[in-house]
């Protein structure tokens, strides 16, 4: 009876501390580092440090549903299997991370030519949206603008 009894109260407190929990988020740290990880493929340098976070915060479906509207279809001419973007619930909680190249620097060596075209880090793509779930880091949805020369 006593073990029964023990029994009942280890399932009960186990229940009850799963529902205290709730759901944990992913950090913001391990946000960026998600969202780099599937913005790699598709630079051409692969090099995170060409890259600067212009936004990355927490926000409602409703507010950035509009930037991800149009069907992300590919990632800039490579060969990258993509998803379709998920359907975005208005009051749905998410990470929006908005990616960009750095600025056009100076070579880090002199080059031979005046003429030679400046270093650009990241040439084929202007910026990077992401839209991530803060459980899991799934990608929710995705858009890449991608320069064409």
């Amino acid at each position: 009876m006593i073990r029964v009894i023990r029994s009942g109260c280890i399932v009960a407190c186990l229940v009850v501390g799963l529902f205290a929990c709730g759901r944990v988020e992913l950090s913001e740290n391990q946000i960026r580092d998600l969202a780099w990880q599937y913005l790699e493929p598709s630079t051409s340098s692969h090099t995170r440090s060409h890259w600067k976070y212009v936004e990355v915060k927490k926000v409602m479906g409703s507010e950035v549903a509009a930037k991800f509207k149009k069907e992300h279809v590919s990632w800039c001419g490579q060969d990258i299997p993509v998803e379709k973007n998920r359907s975005i619930k208005p009051s749905g909680s998410y990470w929006y991370i908005h990616l960009k190249p750095k600025e056009a620097t100076p070579l880090p060596t002199p080059t031979i030519s005046p003429t030679a075209p400046p270093y650009i880090p990241e040439p084929f793509i202007s910026q990077a949206l992401f839209l991530l779930d803060p459980a899991d880091g799934r990608i929710v949805a995705c858009k890449l603008t991608c320069v064409i020369y």
